[in-house]
């Protein structure tokens, strides 16, 4: 319950930047762009904002059946959320150049999902950091009564484990292997895991298609492997 009212505490505080956050997506014929990384925008990742521009653009736009996704992550409880607005629409999802961390949830939403060659998808557990788990305990400890971090504690035990069941559940309706998917959750949060094509195909992760149809589109693409990674949370 209180994780239901948190999300919707994030949707009433995000919806003045929705405008903004549409400049993460472009609409190309009928595929739909999704980039985190592009410069000078106000949320640079995977947000709960973007859950209403996902549906705002497929709903307006009919002809979308494919979504292409760049994203280096964000808010694992976003990811989530967007990925149960994409299975609605019954689409394809797309990377040409990488998705990793939260993205991987949007990914698997996919009908039939595509890896271009020379692409990536990465993979770790969320996490919820230090900074963010005092200021959300300061702000609701009086509204939640807890009298102490130790109940507090007992609240973030059991909202990890409802996490983790849906990451679970998500795998599971995509078609992952069981295995594959524990084996994502035993990657740190501060480190990534690039699995190769066979590792993601053998899984179920990466739809099996002919190679003569993976072609790279001819698009300038950027990895950025350089730049800082983004530290995940649970709490934007």
């Amino acid at each position: 319950m209180k994780t239901f009212l948190l999300f919707l505490l994030l949707i009433s505080f995000n919806a003045n930047s929705t405008h903004a956050e549409d400049a993460k997506f472009t609409i190309e014929e009928d595929t739909l762009y999704y980039d985190t990384e592009k410069k000078d925008l106000e949320r640079g990742y995977v947000s709960y904002s973007d859950i209403h521009s996902f549906r705002k653009f497929l709903s307006e736009n009919p002809n979308i059946s494919r979504v292409n996704l760049n994203s280096s992550g964000g808010s694992a409880g976003a990811g989530l959320e967007i990925f149960r607005v994409l299975s609605d629409f019954n689409v394809d999802t797309v990377v040409s150049n990488e998705c990793s961390s939260a993205c991987i949830n949007i990914f698997l939403a996919g009908n039939v999902r595509w890896l271009h060659l020379g692409a990536l998808l990465g993979f770790h557990r969320p996490d919820w950091d230090a900074v963010s788990m005092q200021e959300y305990f300061n702000n609701f400890k009086e509204e939640e009564k807890w009298s102490d971090t130790f109940e507090f504690s007992n609240w973030i035990q059991k909202d990890t484990i409802l996490i983790t069941s849906k990451i679970f559940k998500n795998y599971a309706d995509a078609g992952v292997n069981v295995s594959f998917t524990v084996d994502t959750l035993k990657i740190d949060n501060d480190d990534m895991w690039y699995p190769s094509r066979q590792e993601l195909t053998s899984a179920g992760v990466v739809s099996l298609i002919p190679i003569a149809a993976n072609k790279p589109q001819l698009r300038p693409m950027n990895l950025g492997l350089s730049s800082p990674e983004l530290k995940l949370s649970m709490i934007e």
